[in-house]
């Protein structure tokens, strides 16, 4: 764990992009190649937005576990923290239609993970 020895800033906001690319890159890169295939191929647009919300909220998953295994100490605070500022870059990228529910459960579900995290160390 990286913050055992000593909590700063650089490590903590290293962590911070580290859980952010482990969720965007590979969600970026698959929304690219449906978007690619939606091209080609045609799709049920509603199957589509099914499929990519669920590797979404998959790699969220993993990035909340990687978030809350990497701090020991105030690991609630961390989490939540970080789900405050992913809900307001989402809030600000998504202004043409928000869709207010898969906002808030996105963002929750590093606070909810984190939460676990802590029931299950004490």
């Amino acid at each position: 764990h990286i913050l055992n020895k000593g909590v700063n800033m650089k490590n903590i906001l290293k962590i911070y992009l580290i859980s952010f690319s482990i969720f965007f890159i590979p969600f970026l890169l698959f929304s690219f190649i449906f978007a690619i295939l939606s091209y080609f191929i045609q799709f049920n647009q509603l199957y589509l937005q099914i499929i990519i919300q669920i590797i979404a909220y998959l790699f969220i998953v993993i990035s909340a576990l990687y978030l809350s295994s990497q701090f020991v100490h105030k690991r609630l605070l961390y989490c939540g923290l970080f789900s405050f500022i992913y809900f307001i870059f989402s809030l600000l990228f998504k202004l043409s239609h928000i869709n207010y529910y898969f906002l808030l459960s996105k963002s929750f579900i590093f606070i909810l993970i984190g939460l676990i995290k802590e029931i299950k160390k004490g």
